[in-house]
Order: structure tokens, then sequence, then C-alpha cells
């Protein structure tokens, strides 16, 4: 079985924007989860630490330790190489960054 194979069951649509951008996780249709930055591309002059700060990752509880955040971590940098993960984190998300890296 191939690394992915395990999350064939999932889509991911990304969604461009302007000033934020995403990558949604569905299964059957459903969104069950959400990756969402700043485009690091917007230009913010009052804190530009925050150009392109990751500030909502979420899976739905039935979908973690799937894969499905780090799919979603893979296919936003590929959208905007310049994203990179928030300093306020939840020790499951110093973990989960830990793991998939800037």
């Amino acid at each position: 079985m191939a690394a992915s194979d395990h999350l064939s069951p999932y889509q991911f649509e990304e969604i461009p924007g302007s000033m934020f951008s995403s990558v949604l996780a569905k299964h059957d249709g459903k969104n069950i989860g959400n990756l969402m930055w700043r485009t690091s591309s917007y230009e913010i002059k009052s804190k530009p630490e925050d150009q392109g700060r990751v500030f909502d990752v979420s899976v739905d509880s039935d979908h973690q330790r799937k894969g499905v955040a780090s799919e979603m971590w893979r296919k936003a940098k590929q959208i905007d190489p310049g994203i990179h993960h928030s300093s306020n984190q939840t020790s499951a998300g110093k973990a989960w960054a830990k793991k998939v890296g800037d």
C-alpha cells in the first residue's frame, strides 16, 4: 500500500484568496477539515510576521490521526510556499507542527 492510499477516501479543495487562503478536506461530500492561513503575498504593515501565518487547523474527531491535517499542510505549501506555523499553538498543535516541519 502506498503512503497516500489511506487518504483515498478524502478529497482536498484549495480555496485561494487575496488575504486568506485555505485547504478544505472532504469525506463523502462533507467538509471534515480546514487549514487556513493569511496569504503570504498579502502585505501586512502592522505585523509583517503574520504574513503567511497559519491561524486555524481543524479536523473532525472521527477523521483525526489519519494524515488529513498533514495532507492539507502539503497542499497549502504547494499553493503558498511562504506559509508558516503560528507561535500560538496547543500542545497537540506543537507536536503536529514539529512532525510536518516548516
